[in-house]
């Protein structure tokens, strides 16, 4: 069965490195949560820049080899991943969110 998979050396790489950029992502976006550094803006610029980053790539790349498929995931949690890495920096910079009603 191994046989099969031997020439995807490549392929294997490059899922482990969107991996890795998701797992990272993912692990900024709590910890921005979780120090209530949550700005409406981070969703429309998340959503704008990766609707943005997916139509260039799938205008310029040919999507029929896996290869460039798996270019396409990194290049989105890449772009995931400075969204988030940006608000953190400015929720750092400017604070948390108020907690209107209540003392906290």
């Amino acid at each position: 069965m191994a046989a099969k998979y031997a020439s995807l050396r490549l392929e294997v790489g490059l899922q482990v490195l969107c991996s890795s950029l998701s797992f990272v992502g993912g692990y900024v976006w709590v910890v921005n949560t979780s120090r209530r550094f949550v700005y409406w803006w981070y969703t429309a610029t998340n959503i704008s820049l990766l609707v943005l980053v997916q139509a260039v790539f799938i205008w310029k790349l040919d999507l029929s080899s896996v290869s460039n498929v798996l270019i396409l995931n990194i290049a989105s949690a890449a772009t995931t991943l400075l969204v988030s890495i940006a608000c953190g920096v400015y929720g750092f910079w400017r604070g948390p969110q108020k907690i209107y009603g209540s003392e906290a």
